[in-house]
Parts: C-alpha cells; structure tokens; sequence
C-alpha cells in the first residue's frame, strides 16, 4: 500500500503541470545556446585541408583537395562536433535545424562544390631605376 501514495502524489500533481512535449511539426521548442544541430560550412572559406574527415569518428566526412569537395553523410552523423573544433579556418559550425528525416541513403549525402576560385596575389611591378 505505501507504493501506491508516491505514484498517487505524482499523478496528482501532472495533472495540474504543462505536458514536457510539443506538438513538433506545428510548435518548434526553443532550442537551447548550445544545441548540437546540423553541421554547416562555408565552403568558399574551406582549404579542404581533410582535418575534419580525419577527426570524425564515423568517418561521415569525405574531402576531396582535387575536386573541391565536401561531403557529409547526415545520417552518420552523430553531431559530435569535432571536425568543428579541428577546423582551422573556423568554416564549420552548428546550425540550430533539425535533421530531415529520409530512409534513402543517397538523399542524406550532402556535397558541396567551392564555386569562388582565390584571387591571385599580384607582385609589386618594378620600381624603374
């Protein structure tokens, strides 16, 4: 009998509590300062130096120098955030969305391509003497 009071006492009072859930598609939750949310990049600051594929530790980045290339798979991705800590030129960072859902695969592969090429750092044209 003492086992049923607790249970009782807690029943009793959710009832007068505000439901821990949200109704997800239609009420967002705000989300806290640091949440942990999808992986972002500025590709056109990316040297493709592949620190971040090395560090990840279910290898769900590949870099590709040559191509100018990076890819991430969304569904290996456990947003560990290392490859943000390693970056760096500090072109990753946690975006605060959450993750589309896909049971495909191809559909959770990401690539994305640097467009801007540098520009060319010009010599000073010679002093005539």
């Amino acid at each position: 009998m003492s086992l049923f009071v607790p249970m009782f006492k807690n029943l009793l009072s959710s009832l007068f509590k505000k439901p821990y859930t949200v109704r997800y598609p239609f009420e967002k939750k705000e989300l806290p300062r640091i949440h942990r949310g999808h992986i972002k990049i500025d590709i056109n600051a990316c040297i493709f130096c592949g620190i971040c594929q090395k560090r990840c530790p279910t290898y769900a980045l590949k870099v590709s120098k040559a191509d100018k290339l990076w890819s991430i798979d969304r569904l290996s991705c456990i947003t560990c955030n290392l490859c943000i800590d390693v970056c760096p030129k500090k072109c990753l960072s946690s975006g605060v969305e959450w993750s589309a859902s896909t049971s495909n695969k191809e559909e959770s592969i990401e690539n994305f391509y640097a467009t801007a090429t540098p520009t060319p750092i010009s010599k000073p044209a010679p002093t005539p003497e």
